[in-house]
């Protein structure tokens, strides 16, 4: 089933923490995480074999910091198709029976955007078009644009993802507990941002847990009839022996994602400190905790 068509009648079940889940592996903090689909296939292959294993409808490939920032017009290219087709055969080797989509992950460029740095805005938007571009040439369903906290950065990657190709776009940024972008804006300014441009799902990922993020979601319900995403951390991270620990249990982040699924967001998931396990929690809890 068509991507849109499927989301029009039915809640499109996100996967999890990719960085968290190869950092578990051996990935050193110091290497960038889309070389390791190069460099790790099978690792980050099972990864998303898993969150599809645990009733995931779309997985977000292996590209949240890919930009030619950090690599080569080759090397992008190549890094992009890699995690476009390590998601596609995950898909594939999957035995779960739901409809399955791959998501090409866009995260911040990793620059400020002139005002408030150097970069410019036309050098940002074309960056993210090239990545958008390769992606749809290497076959993703749609484009993923996530983790934003700065209102022109957001336009930037929006803009040049529909530049750069013809899929649908989902915008997602990232609220700090004050429930503002780091850079200031509001839901109501993000929104109509997104209104603006045309994406097709629009919501929150990262920075909070499920219930910290509950009441910027459903403040998102009440201003916009666009699909909701909600893909919260698994909780505020503690620091343990020098590494970030979440400690919100999948039972518990299942119980308060689905709940807001309940409400009305049609795009659920999970970011940071999220595993398989809680995406199967979130699963069975969307059935009603029964199992198939």
């Amino acid at each position: 089933m068509e991507l849109l068509a499927y989301l029009k009648e039915n809640i499109l079940v996100l996967d999890g923490a990719m960085g968290s889940m190869l950092l578990a592996r051996g990935m050193s903090r110091d290497e960038r995480s889309e070389s390791w689909d190069l460099t790790h296939p099978e690792d980050v292959k099972s990864i998303h074999r898993a969150y599809y294993d645990a009733g995931s409808n779309a997985v977000l490939t292996n590209t949240f910091g890919a930009n030619r920032l950090y690599h080569s017009d080759d090397e992008l290219r190549e890094i992009v198709f890699a995690a476009v087709r390590l998601a596609r055969e995950a898909a594939a080797e999957s035995g779960a029976p739901q409809e399955k989509f791959v998501a090409l992950d866009i995260g911040p460029c990793g620059r400020l955007i002139e005002p408030l740095g150097e970069f410019n805005f036309d050098e940002a938007k074309s960056l993210f078009a090239q990545v958008a571009g390769y992606g749809a040439e290497a076959g993703a369903d749609f484009v993923f644009v996530e983790t934003m906290y700065d209102l022109g950065e957001t336009r930037a990657a929006v803009q040049g993802a529909r530049e750069g190709c013809g899929l649908p776009v989902f915008m997602s940024n990232t609220y700090g507990q004050a429930g503002r972008l780091m850079t200031g804006a509001g839901p109501e300014e993000v929104i109509a941002l997104g209104e603006e441009l045309g994406v097709s799902a629009i919501g929150m990922n990262c920075s909070v847990g499920p219930e910290g993020m509950a009441a910027l979601g459903e403040e998102y319900l009440r201003l916009t009839d666009l699909p909701v995403i909600i893909k919260p951390n698994a909780g505020l991270p503690e620091i343990v022996d020098g590494n970030a620990v979440y400690k919100t249990t999948p039972e518990v982040f299942a119980a308060a994602v689905a709940a807001l699924a309940a409400k009305g967001a049609k795009c659920v998931g999970g970011c940071c400190g999220t595993t398989p396990a809680h995406i199967a929690a979130l699963t069975k809890a969307l059935r009603g905790g029964t199992e198939e």
